[in-house]
């Protein structure tokens, strides 16, 4: 709870000047009770935060896409603050407001240093063959870290199980898109889960 405050700070000091209006929406994917949540919204030194619970547990992605659903802006920057660098939050507000993009994708500029060799060959071809069925680049498909404008959300909303097709919107056609190369948090490595890749990957498929 302490370090999700720390966190929504930081966010306010980088924002700060950067947009006129704002929210930060914070989304309870069933992983506690809603009474520390609160706390952030009463409190006098925070402000413009949303928080919504969900009523069970679901996907990461699934989880994320209900809170750009829900909310407002012309702007939408998804992120978890405990992964992804917030300092590239500036430079995600510019390509959306200067430079007209509709989405922007985040791509971790990392080696796989820290994996053996057969995982990450292994990661490899499933990367082959995700991209010759769904023709997506999992290299690109960063939905963790991502910039999307009204435009794209209200699209999306319109759609059967909007949810399902957040998970294919690289493959969205008609909208402008960057994929700007980024630096882990405090240059940590994140590790290769075969297992999370390997869902990943048959989510993809199967929504596609």
């Amino acid at each position: 709870m302490r370090d999700l405050e720390v966190n929504i700070r930081n966010i306010l000091k980088i924002i700060d000047n950067k947009v006129d209006n704002f929210e930060i929406v914070i989304v309870n994917n069933n992983i506690g009770s809603n009474n520390h949540f609160e706390k952030l919204t009463n409190s006098n030194t925070l402000k413009n935060i949303q928080i919504y619970s969900l009523a069970s547990k679901v996907d990461e992605l699934t989880a994320r896409w209900a809170g750009i659903e829900n909310s407002i802006g012309d702007l939408v920057i998804c992120l978890d603050p405990n992964i992804d660098n917030m300092k590239i939050i500036p430079k995600l507000i510019e390509l959306g407001f200067k430079d007209k993009y509709d989405i922007v994708f985040t791509n971790q500029n990392t080696k796989h240093k820290n994996n053996i060799f057969s995982k990450i060959v292994i990661y490899k071809i499933s990367e082959f063959f995700i991209n010759l069925i769904t023709g997506i680049d999992l290299k690109h498909h960063s939905t963790s870290f991502i910039m999307i404008n009204r435009a794209v959300i209200n699209y999306l909303s319109q759609l059967n199980e909007p949810h399902i097709k957040f998970r294919l919107i690289q493959s969205l056609p008609g909208f402008s898109r960057y994929h700007l190369k980024v630096y882990p948090l405090n240059d940590i490595k994140r590790k290769i889960s075969l297992r999370k890749s390997f869902i990943r990957g048959i989510r993809l498929i199967t929504s596609h």
